[in-house]
């Protein structure tokens, strides 16, 4: 799979999105989190500005009309509110950043198999520390609107769970 994204947030981790009757134990989810930090602590959070979508398709090979960030954004603000964490404009406890995209290769067969990412990193907003990240990935074919998000909640929850 390609690298989607390098940098010093996070070694470009993996998300994806596949259509089979909308199972979810294809999706692959790593996550980790600093074990000398309490993140009971951490009440208020911002996601940066940095975070988004990256793509090699182009829009005619999708089928998704939404803005996956936004959407990725309000699955993000839902499962955080559940855990009584607060999206805050200025002077967080910690920052979420985190990145997605997807990818064609063609296997020896000359088929397309699209692949999906996503990464999302915890970093204490006082000392850029990073204090947990979670990634998945997925092979991606064909959804709808409904499916991606059905399955991007799905992530983010399990990607969140160590919260």
């Amino acid at each position: 799979m390609v690298k989607v994204l390098k940098g010093s947030m996070v070694a470009f981790l993996m998300l994806g999105l596949n259509i089979h009757a909308l199972e979810m134990n294809d999706i692959k989810i790593q996550n980790s989190k600093s074990q000398k930090v309490n993140l009971d602590g951490y009440k208020t959070y911002q996601i940066t500005k940095d975070s988004g979508i990256i793509s090699r398709l182009n829009a005619k090979e999708t089928t998704v009309k939404m803005d996956v960030n936004l959407e990725i954004q309000r699955i993000i603000n839902n499962e955080l509110a559940k855990k009584g964490k607060i999206l805050v404009k200025e002077n967080p406890d910690f920052l979420i950043a985190y990145s997605a995209g997807r990818d064609i290769e063609k296997d020896e067969n000359a088929t397309e198999k699209p692949e999906s990412a996503m990464a999302l990193v915890l970093i204490d907003a006082e000392t850029g520390v990073v204090i947990g990240k979670s990634t998945a990935e997925a092979d991606a074919k064909g959804l709808d609107d409904d499916s991606l998000t059905k399955r991007l909640e799905y992530a983010i929850k399990k990607m969140l769970s160590n919260i």
